[in-house]
């Protein structure tokens, strides 16, 4: 590693004079000088947003998804038609009961979660980091459209001081062998003996995050559990976020980037919420997500385009 620096190093250094190098992020921004020192050029660090939305162009165009992204499972989507079909048809039969009281409304409402068929796709492409949310369009301009205060920092914080476990690593190994319906409320325990709305609650439904620690101690649960309970609440704010947005803003695509996504387990969660949020949407149009591969790094892309660019930057 030294030696490809000092060779970097060299190449940018000609005749006394500094090259200019394009950067981007936090870690960067916070060590210009240092690096202008180890690297003897001139450091100028881009607004990362604008420097992923270039790398992100630059992909997207030059290579099919399927290169550039995690394949599909379609075990997602499988769960998701279960979940929307299970939940509508208890919505139906439950609100023919109440017609009456609900004045169809109800009844109106379920009855369309079956008839509708799926949304068409457009060229809207949305990518989403680990908590902002930008409406990038085909000519390479964006528009930011939300940020959401909760990310892989939020789980490493939530479990550290829950579970004492301090790396993500961790965290995600642990989560892996960890049951929600040991710490989360499922639709199958919030049924009652009598009709209510609780009835239109499929068996697998998740109604409330960590529901079943209320009142409770930490020594009550698994390390497992509360990990996975706390990736599984972190991660439906995420999804409900991306998609409400998506859907306002008619994207019909999302793509999520960043580290956070590397992990399989937190990858399969997103894609059985998101696949379950776009079917159950009361518009009927189905929103497609993708993960993309090497997701921390495509800023640096952006970031290598500009310096490619400059007049005065090396070939």
């Amino acid at each position: 590693m030294e030696d490809a620096f000092l060779d970097l190093a060299s190449r940018l250094t000609t005749d006394g004079r500094r090259e200019k190098v394009y950067t981007c992020g936090l870690g960067c921004n916070t060590h210009i000088e240092l690096i202008e020192n180890i690297l003897r050029c001139q450091i100028i660090n881009i607004f990362e947003r604008d420097c992923f939305v270039d790398g992100f162009q630059f992909l997207t165009k030059h290579f099919p998804l399927t290169d550039i992204t995690y394949p599909q499972s379609e075990e997602i989507r499988q769960y998701a038609d279960k979940m929307a079909n299970s939940l509508a048809q208890e919505h139906l039969m439950l609100a023919t009961k109440f017609k009456e009281t609900c004045h169809g409304r109800m009844w109106q409402s379920s009855k369309k979660l079956l008839s509708d068929g799926e949304g068409t796709a457009s060229n809207d492409d949305s990518n989403g980091t680990e908590n902002d949310l930008n409406k990038v369009e085909e000519d390479g301009s964006y528009t930011f459209l939300n940020l959401v205060p909760a990310s892989g920092k939020t789980i490493d914080a939530l479990c550290s001081l829950i579970t004492g476990t301090k790396k993500f690593e961790d965290i995600v190994t642990l989560a892996g062998n960890g049951c929600l319906h040991n710490i989360s409320t499922i639709g199958s325990k919030m049924k009652l003996d009598t009709d209510d709305v609780y009835g239109a609650l499929s068996h697998g439904t998740l109604v409330f995050d960590l529901g079943r620690a209320v009142g409770k101690e930490v020594g009550h649960f698994r390390r497992e559990d509360l990990c996975l309970g706390i990736i599984s609440m972190v991660i439906q704010m995420l999804v409900s976020s991306f998609h409400d947005w998506a859907l306002i803003t008619n994207i019909r695509q999302v793509f999520f980037s960043g580290g956070l996504y590397k992990s399989e387990l937190i990858r399969d969660m997103i894609g059985k919420y998101f696949a379950y949020k776009s079917k159950m949407n009361p518009i009927g149009k189905e929103t497609r997500h993708y993960f993309l591969k090497h997701g921390m790094y495509i800023g640096v892309i952006g970031a290598l385009m500009k310096t490619l660019n400059s007049p005065t930057s090396i070939n």
